[in-house]
């Protein structure tokens, strides 16, 4: 375990926790100023979703 390990970049720059699903390892969520990222395949295609806690304003 640990012997196979790579960089991914998320999409913002001030990271704070990482969760890994310990029953299936490429199911990761990264918490981050911005909100948080969730990925379901290890960061290979970039995250699955971005959760932002950014207001949006809709008119």
């Amino acid at each position: 375990m640990g012997e196979n390990l790579q960089k991914v970049d998320p999409p913002h720059g001030d990271n704070h926790q990482l969760w890994i699903d310990p029953n299936d390892t490429k199911r990761m969520v990264q918490a981050n100023d911005g909100g948080g990222t969730v990925t379901f395949d290890g960061g290979n295609r970039g995250p699955a979703f971005i959760i932002s806690r950014r207001p949006r304003c809709t008119t």
